[in-house]
């Protein structure tokens, strides 16, 4: 019987049979607003493409839906046919353009209008960072401007595969759509919900605009606090709801962390799954062209120490091998821990021997906090307040120890890099990060990492304080490096836990 490894840890090796994993169904659509490479807000643009090519690998017909913003380059890509796209009593039209998943031949569909997509401002906010007005009118155009495209296309999908709010109508517009339709009747719905704090939520007239019934309106059914939410709607009406951990698919159900939904998540708990999101194979310490000295497991403290030498350059701090240097990449807001992180930089420099180096943007006072420190520590600390992707994979290869205090986090992928570039992590017990991230045992020589149990300064600067005793040990560090490498977050992975739930929906 052939057979795959699809799991390595600890030296412990899980296998499967290929039969096992094999897909029931034949075809795959994944619906999203954003994607890498072609247009990019966060996590959920490197989240979905590379689901749609793990599927498009297991022999999966997969394709890619997404809005034509005026951030889509056009040279790759090229007209297939318009579209009229029914909106309340209105038809608008519409362009669908045909181009590929960047670094694949997988088509994806570029649904467009010139009005709701062709704008100067991002892709959800305009010039001054005001979300548009408008986002429900351009959003449902999207969601049914899928469905428009499948009829032109003649292609129905076994799954169709929706991310977060903005995707959330399309099985909601399933039995509708259906109706003078009837090839989508078999297709099964999936909704991914990236982060929950962002329902979709409009007013009332939107349930006519999209097409839905006053009868709709209902607490059971799309009403969500006095008005219409787009993530409750696919919450509803989808076949399986996904969110991307475990711990984060138990944390949602409750009060606290649900932001509002947890009663209806409840009602439809047993359709609710959580499944780690992956990671590409481009961020493999081997595979990172970012990196000045590529490494993997057997060559991890020769190939850290040369990134980290070039890191420290780049910032024009002095390399000091007997200094731990530690790290930040991400948003600079009070979800991910800034506050306690830019208190912990002062009292670590000024206390310790040590140095950091961050990357990142976000509220304009951390902005400043940073800077002051800075100007207090410049030969310890260095900062670059922007987004920079090649500067990030350095950092993460380049530290010793990264830092991802949150306070809430659905996944998480800044620790899952860091594991694989044998960079541990110092995590919080939030969503993801709980699945994801095992404190190290220095007795047991087990673990990944090191995690604090409440987001503070003091329980943060005890961790990086452990984390100083492990570097100054080079056994333990060695062990502690190597076990977060030997992690498999791969998305091939991944794709198998959602293939097992697709499975189950087949016939």
């Amino acid at each position: 019987m052939l057979t795959k490894i699809i799991a390595t840890s600890n030296n412990k090796i899980t296998v499967a049979t290929l039969e096992s994993i094999k897909p029931k169904f034949k075809s795959y659509a994944g619906v999203a607003s954003e994607a890498v490479d072609l247009a990019k807000t966060g996590g959920l643009a490197d989240a979905v493409p590379p689901l749609v090519k793990e599927m498009h690998k297991l022999g999966v017909d997969s394709r890619f839906f997404m809005p034509l913003y005026k951030q889509i380059p056009r040279s790759n890509a090229e007209k297939m046919f318009d579209i009229k796209v029914r909106l309340g009593g209105e038809l608008v039209p519409g362009i669908v353009l045909i181009g590929k998943i960047p670094h694949t031949d997988i088509p994806a569909y570029f649904i467009g209008n010139d009005h709701f997509f062709n704008r100067d401002g991002g892709l959800y906010v305009d010039k001054n960072k005001q979300e548009y007005k408008d986002s429900n009118l351009r959003f449902t155009f999207f969601n049914r401007g899928v469905y428009e495209t499948m009829i032109a296309l003649r292609w129905t999908p076994d799954i169709l595969h929706a991310h977060d709010w903005q995707a959330a109508l399309c099985p909601a517009l399933k039995d509708q759509m259906t109706i003078g339709n009837p090839q989508f009747k078999g297709m099964k719905t999936a909704l991914s919900i990236h982060n929950i704090a962002f329902s979709g939520k409009f007013s009332r007239e939107t349930i006519s605009i999209a097409g839905f019934k006053e009868s709709d309106y209902t607490p059971e059914r799309f009403e969500f606090y006095d008005s219409f939410s787009f993530l409750k709607a696919g919450v509803v009406t989808s076949d399986v709801v996904f969110t991307v951990s475990p711990h984060y698919a138990k944390q949602i159900l409750n009060q606290k962390n649900g932001c509002g939904f947890d009663g209806i998540l409840n009602v439809h708990k047993e359709k609710l799954f959580g499944i780690v999101n992956g990671k590409e194979d481009s961020w493999d310490p081997w595979n990172d062209n970012y990196l000045k000295e590529k490494y993997d497991s057997q060559s991890v403290t020769r190939g850290k120490e040369e990134n980290k030498k070039h890191l420290l350059k780049r910032f024009n701090l002095k390399y000091d091998p007997a200094k731990p240097v530690f790290g930040f990449v991400g948003r600079l807001t009070w979800q991910k821990g800034i506050d306690i992180i830019v208190e912990s930089i002062e009292r670590l420099l000024k206390e310790k021997d040590a140095q950091f180096i961050l990357l990142g943007t976000g509220d304009e006072r951390y902005h400043y906090e940073l800077e002051m420190l800075r100007n207090r520590y410049p030969d310890n600390l260095g900062i670059a307040l922007c987004y920079d992707e090649a500067l990030s994979h350095l950092i993460i290869a380049g530290v010793d120890f990264i830092l991802y205090p949150s306070r809430d986090e659905p996944c998480g992928l800044v620790q899952i890099f860091a594991e694989g570039d044998g960079t541990p992590p110092v995590v919080s017990e939030e969503g993801g990060l709980k699945d994801t991230v095992k404190d190290f045992d220095p007795e047991t020589g087990t673990g990944t990492g090191v995690v604090i149990n409440e987001v503070t300064p003091d329980a943060l600067l005890e961790a990086m304080g452990r984390c100083m005793k492990y570097f100054d040990n080079k056994e333990l560090l060695l062990t502690l490096r190597k076990n977060g490498m030997a992690e498999d977050f791969s998305w091939g992975k991944s794709a198998i836990e959602y293939v097992k739930v697709f499975n189950s929906l087949m016939p």
